[in-house]
């Protein structure tokens, strides 16, 4: 506010910011429930990064558990200790947390670092993905294309969220008006942890 410059903001919430640009988080939930529900999972968990109201992200786990309660499946919701999502060391956790819900059969992690760990988790332990236990991400980040096997996940148009920053930066320098809030849709990129054969 002192030095005047236009602040847009990008899966962030601001007080004083001029805009905010996300994807749709809660919608990428709803898609992340609906299709491990439709791969036959009835005991799911949502893996949840850090809890900030200041973080759109959190409505992952809200459309994730609407969702499942719309259809009547089993879901819990779980946060990744802050020093170990911070650090990148979620292993020993999501390692707990698989031997006290031995019952799960689906796993949406809040983003595709996490899921990665969670298939290492599943390697060590003998888990076979998907055939015993299967992923979602979120993100459609380089790490998704790159594990094995390759993460099923949720895309965020991040790109076009960039350009659109850079545009309303462009237009408030101009003087121009600006949504303060934009939402970019989010879709299912379906790939091998969760259906056997590869169907991206």
């Amino acid at each position: 506010e002192e030095i005047s410059i236009p602040i847009i903001t990008i899966e962030r919430k601001m007080e004083g910011g001029d805009a905010a640009i996300e994807c749709d988080n809660e919608l990428g939930g709803e898609l992340a429930a609906a299709h491990l529900i439709e791969m036959g999972c009835r005991h799911l968990i949502h893996i949840g990064g850090v809890t900030d109201p200041n973080m759109p992200g959190e409505n992952r786990g809200l459309g994730f558990m609407n969702h499942c309660r719309r259809n009547q499946v089993d879901a819990k919701i779980f946060q990744v200790p802050f020093k170990d999502y911070r650090m990148l060391s979620a292993g020993q956790f999501l390692n707990q947390l698989l031997d006290e819900n031995p019952e799960t059969d689906g796993v949406f992690l809040s983003d595709d670092i996490m899921a990665s760990e969670m298939l290492q988790v599943c390697a060590k332990k003998g888990i076979r993905v998907p055939e015993q236990l299967k992923l979602v991400g979120f993100d459609d980040s380089v790490i998704s294309k790159l594990s094995n096997p390759p993460l099923t996940t949720i895309r965020q148009p991040v790109e076009d969220m960039a350009r659109q920053a850079i545009d309303f930066i462009v237009k408030l320098e101009k003087g121009e008006p600006v949504p303060s809030r934009t939402i970019f849709p989010v879709e299912l990129v379906v790939r091998d942890t969760t259906c056997v054969m590869k169907q991206d």
